[in-house]
């Protein structure tokens, strides 16, 4: 029997190794994880994801144990974020060893929560337009992080995800 390919979103909360190994019999998967940030603080209160490291550590181990890819999306340049904040990212992403990862920069989609916060914040005007984008650049004016900056620190975040030797601040 020929086995289903199947690309998948989830966000781990529980995935325990009897989960991913169902999921591996079954079905030929390439799971996506909303990691966020790998920053405690930004990863919950900023976005409100309120799941633990050691959780999601615990998830890519057992997928990857159980023969499953991976892919860690994240989102890096958020409203009050820290160069160091997005480093504890970089650092999740390499206790994770996904497969695969996604760094997205944030961008402050109407209608949203977070708009809310960085038009509160001084980082856009209420007139401002997002691009349609998550990967070209930065909309927010943040005093802690240039665009310029942001844009780098997605690279860095790719490529040092993976490295051993991640450069310290």
């Amino acid at each position: 029997m020929k086995k289903l390919s199947l690309y998948i979103f989830l966000v781990l909360i529980i995935c325990s190794f009897a989960n991913a190994g169902w999921f591996s019999k079954e079905l030929y998967l390439n799971c996506f994880f909303t990691e966020e940030s790998g920053n405690d603080y930004m990863r919950k209160n900023v976005y409100g994801r309120n799941v633990a490291r050691q959780v999601m550590v615990d998830g890519f181990k057992n997928f990857r144990e159980a023969g499953i890819n991976t892919t860690a999306l994240n989102i890096i340049g958020g409203p009050y974020e820290t160069r160091e904040q997005i480093f504890d990212t970089i650092q999740l992403n390499r206790e994770l060893k996904a497969n695969d990862k996604l760094v997205s920069i944030f961008q402050p989609f109407k209608g949203t929560a977070l708009r809310d916060l960085c038009i509160k914040g001084g980082f856009i005007s209420k007139d401002e337009d997002c691009i349609e984008t998550t990967i070209e650049k930065s909309v927010l004016n943040m005093p802690q992080m240039s665009n310029l900056e942001t844009l780098s620190l997605q690279e860095e975040t790719l490529e040092w995800g993976q490295a051993e030797n991640t450069p310290q601040l």
